[in-house]
């Protein structure tokens, strides 16, 4: 017996947001009607990438090495991208509020 206020709908296994327009692997999820996701998921987009590491490219990525590829990509709130299929950064990452830098370009 569900109660009346879940709801249950499929959402992108990666992000936990409402499947868009490009295809994304789903899974059921049950949810509050308060807290229902209310974005679609645009995973596949183009960015940029270190072609030397396959990372991210970052403000220390030479031009020269940064190329635009297709990859999964979803933003955090603070508009910090985040790959899914691109190499883990080994050394740690940080997060710079100031988002006057542009610490991660765009296409």
């Amino acid at each position: 017996l569900k109660p009346e206020e879940v709801v249950g709908l499929q959402v992108c296994r990666q992000t936990g947001l409402l499947p868009g327009d490009q295809p994304c692997e789903t899974r059921f999820e049950y949810f509050h009607k308060k807290y229902l996701p209310d974005r679609q998921s645009a995973m596949q987009r183009g960015i940029a990438v270190d072609r030397t590491t396959s990372q991210l490219a970052t403000i220390k990525t030479p031009p020269e090495n940064m190329e635009i590829q297709e990859h999964s990509v979803y933003w955090d709130p603070l508009g910090t991208p985040f790959c899914f299929d691109c190499v883990f950064p080994a050394e740690a990452v940080i997060i710079n509020a100031d988002f006057t830098l542009g610490n991660y370009p765009t296409p």
